[in-house]
């Protein structure tokens, strides 16, 4: 809801058992850190959109911060097959290398189609694949942002699939794999990411819980 007065509304409890998440209004749990980014324009929209917990930035490049985002949703699909909470999944350098391989896979596509994604995160979007290929103990102190989440938090897909739904997925890999066909590069990564999303919704029996060498 948006502030109409001058006396912004005063910042909810934190839900029970959610230690470290920040909660945006009440009946509403916030799982990861950041803020909401929208197109800049007249009279500072952000700025009546924003509450306590839960902050609305602009930006000039909606465009670029909409393919960046892309890029780091991608993993929706991964901690989905993974059948782990984000944290966990974060923490194993085996799905972080999966993670590194989709997302270059990603970047050298959207090179290919002129696209100029904008990190979303504090490191460079070149950079991030690097980033995640590090050992643990490199990752959790250059990448600490990246764990600031709800231990127990996981991806809108395995949510998607906990629940019987179809999923994103077409939206987000199969958005690389078509310009990767448009652009004359290939995607393998996606497209068997996108075949076992698919297999899990047709069965229709919860995460698969796969391991980083099944995908």
């Amino acid at each position: 809801m948006v502030p109409t007065g001058p006396t912004e509304p005063p910042e909810p409890p934190e839900p029970p058992g959610a230690a470290g998440a920040a909660s945006a209004q009440p009946g509403y749990h916030r799982a990861s850190s950041g803020e909401i980014l929208i197109a800049k324009g007249r009279g500072h929209l952000g700025r009546f959109l924003s509450v306590p917990g839960l902050p609305v930035g602009e930006t000039e490049d909606i465009t670029g911060f909409q393919w960046g985002k892309l890029l780091i949703n991608l993993n929706n699909a991964l901690n989905a097959l993974s059948g782990l909470p984000l944290m966990t999944q974060l923490q194993s350098r085996h799905w972080r290398r999966l993670m590194a391989d989709q997302m270059a896979e990603a970047l050298r596509v959207m090179q290919a189609a002129g696209l100029r994604p904008v990190s979303t995160t504090p490191l460079p979007v070149w950079m991030t694949p690097h980033i995640l290929r590090l050992p643990n103990w490199a990752f959790t102190r250059i990448a600490a942002q990246m764990l600031t989440i709800d231990p127990t938090a996981r991806s809108s897909m395995a949510q998607d699939l906990m629940q019987g739904r179809i999923t994103e997925v077409d939206a987000l890999q199969g958005e690389i794999q078509r310009l990767g066909q448009a652009h004359g590069v290939a995607t393998p990564v996606c497209d068997v990411v996108i075949q076992l999303i698919r297999q899990a919704e047709t069965k229709k029996a919860g995460l698969p819980k796969l391991q980083p060498g099944q995908v």
